[in-house]
């Protein structure tokens, strides 16, 4: 089953991270996991320049230690970088201590202050310590821009019908993603539907 929005439930359980916004009116915030990647990062950072929009780049510590360049040119770029573990363990699936040291291996090269759990799998023991140090940044809307069932025209299709005022949309900076195919048509579309890009409130 494709969860589009974060579950209910989880939503209840991890209420303290942000999954929209929190600004009014029809805005919307861009975020992207698991980069930087050479081949896709520059152009996902020319596509945003060329609309004057500030983003959420959710780093893999292991790229970002690998290519400190374009984590740098991220954040020159005045976008915002997060943590998104070194490994991107699933944590559900790993013990609370390896959880945690990733994190804070790959803190040094992405952020000390903001976090999101890769899969959005997270226990609440892993959350419980995290949401000490750590802003976690969910999602409103998972574009699915990284699942081969999904061809452009279906995530784009996605975020255009699912997109609603506050959503965080998550998009993937990896060549085996769509993102850069979608992302101008994204932005044209959801500026024409009214909608104006920005980063979530206390970020």
């Amino acid at each position: 089953m494709k969860f589009f929005r974060f579950p209910i439930i989880a939503r209840w359980i991890l209420r303290k991270a942000l999954y929209n916004t929190g600004r009014p009116g029809k805005t919307v915030c861009l975020s992207f996991d698991d980069g930087p990647d050479p081949e896709t990062t520059p152009i996902i950072l020319e596509i945003l320049e060329r609309y004057n929009i500030k983003a959420l780049f959710f780093l893999n510590g292991r790229n970002a230690e690998k290519y400190p360049n374009l984590a740098e040119l991220i954040r020159e770029k005045g976008h915002i970088t997060g943590n998104h573990g070194y490994s991107h363990l699933k944590g559900t699936k790993t013990k609370f201590r390896e959880y945690i040291d990733d994190v804070r291996l790959a803190a040094e090269n992405t952020s000390t202050t903001i976090f999101r759990p890769p899969y959005g799998k997270i226990t609440p023991r892993q959350y419980r310590y995290l949401i000490k140090h750590f802003t976690v940044v969910l999602w409103d809307l998972m574009a699915y821009d990284f699942d081969q069932n999904f061809d452009k025209g279906k995530v784009l299709n996605l975020i255009l019908r699912k997109c609603r005022n506050g959503s965080v949309i998550v998009l993937h900076d990896k060549p085996e993603a769509s993102s850069t195919e979608i992302l101008e048509e994204v932005i044209i579309n959801l500026i024409d539907k009214g909608y104006c890009f920005v980063l979530p409130e206390g970020i």
